[in-house]
């Protein structure tokens, strides 16, 4: 294990140098880091600050009448997988912040030095009994368009912004709605976006890369559609350009998710069945995601417009932003249209078959290569996670509430 795993192996003298590292923090705990995007902000972080995430898991361990716990490193983070049963004692733990609070005092000293990071309008039914800590809300999505009770999670969420000491968002667009709906103070509420792993980068601006071995043989050129492919992906769109560009290949990496019965199904399952030069790679690991990014022609961002995708930053756009590709989107996503000239907007079908044409005349080099690399250098995990920690010492700094034996 490294030196800044799970806090159990810390002796004093190590985590007396990494805590006193100048940002005043003594240790950080996020409550759930079962989201790619919210585990790359913690492992980011445990490079600063002792960090550790708890993981969450459903078993059946009924007879055992409690939580079944392990923890592992993975680099400097520290996890702790909370393995649950369903039903009775899964529900008792989730709305019990007591025992919650006894597991994490079973790894990690919790104190007025601790940030308690929150990531779900839910976790406010863990505030009461995890007091004398910094409490911190990241919200990594517009969780009101994805849970079913829409008014009991604002309920929740805006009870949760008050009780958080400040309030991180992943868009503009988030921030707006946060300011409007619970009256969170600009000076508590932060814009954090979605990001890169630094190591993603190459050192020199990059050019196309080799096929990983999936597309070994598959013919050229390719349009890569990364991400989860499902009710965000505007497929009657991508079909539309597709036949409007047939000597075009498309490539789509990430899980299949279902769609029902609609015209966005039925134009998949063109893809699916009907396209002769389409290929479905599946889920790939995130840190595998570059690769693939690297080695197409051009990038296809093909958001269907909603409350989610419009409120959202979307972790895919980074990852093409390194591998210097061109990138084309639709209008979907807000944070996106301010992303001009690194990202072509296309508002239809013919006009992204129109730009598609362009740079397939152009050998799909479109100028912006060497801007989209050096753009990417800031937009790290590692940048973001500077600028958290930054944030809180900035607003809650030593001396002030929850750090040091403030008041």
């Amino acid at each position: 294990m490294s030196s800044g795993v799970s806090l159990v192996v810390l002796d004093s003298k190590d985590k007396a140098t990494k805590a006193h590292s100048g940002c005043g923090i003594g240790n950080i705990v996020f409550l759930d880091v079962g989201g790619v995007t919210v585990r790359e902000l913690a492992r980011a972080l445990s490079k600063r600050v002792p960090t550790v995430g708890v993981e969450w898991e459903l078993g059946l361990t009924a007879w055992l009448r409690r939580a079944v716990t392990r923890q592992r490193a993975e680099g400097d983070l520290g996890i702790l997988t909370v393995r649950l049963q369903r039903g009775w004692w899964r529900s008792r733990l989730l709305t019990r912040g007591k025992r919650l609070r006894r597991l994490l005092e079973e790894v990690v000293p919790l104190g007025p030095s601790t940030v308690v990071v929150l990531t779900s309008p839910h976790a406010v039914r863990w505030v009461r009994n995890l007091g004398g800590c910094v409490f911190v809300y990241y919200a990594s999505d517009n969780f009101l368009s994805w849970f079913r009770n829409a008014h009991r999670t604002r309920r929740f969420e805006g009870a949760l912004c008050r009780a958080a000491h400040h309030t991180f968002v992943v868009s503009r667009r988030l921030q707006e709605r946060f300011s409007l709906e619970y009256a969170v103070p600009s000076g508590a509420l932060s814009v954090l976006p979605n990001a890169v792993r630094g190591k993603d980068i190459p050192e020199a601006p990059p050019e196309r890369s080799t096929e990983p071995l999936p597309l070994a043989g598959f013919p050229r050129p390719w349009a890569l559609v990364m991400g989860n492919l499902g009710v965000n992906t505007d497929w009657r769109l991508l079909a539309q350009v597709a036949k409007q560009t047939t000597w075009l290949s498309w490539v789509f990496v990430g899980p299949v998710q279902p769609l029902g019965d609609s015209d966005q199904a039925k134009a998949r399952v063109w893809f699916l069945h009907g396209a002769a030069r389409t290929r479905f790679v599946g889920p790939v690991e995130y840190p595998d995601l570059s690769g693939f990014a690297r080695a197409c022609d051009v990038a296809i961002l093909p958001y269907l417009r909603s409350e989610a995708t419009s409120h959202a930053s979307p972790t895919r756009y980074y990852q093409h932003l390194a591998a210097g590709r061109p990138i084309l989107a639709t209008d979907a996503v807000d944070e996106l249209l301010d992303k001009t000239p690194l990202v072509r907007i296309c508002r239809s079908a013919k006009e992204m078959a129109d730009a598609l044409g362009s740079l397939h005349k152009q050998g799909f080099c479109d100028g912006f290569e060497r801007r989209r690399w050096e753009q990417a250098q800031g937009e790290t995990w590692e940048a973001r996670a500077e600028q958290f920690l930054r944030v809180l010492t900035g607003t809650l700094g030593p001396g002030r509430v929850g750090f040091g034996g403030g008041s």
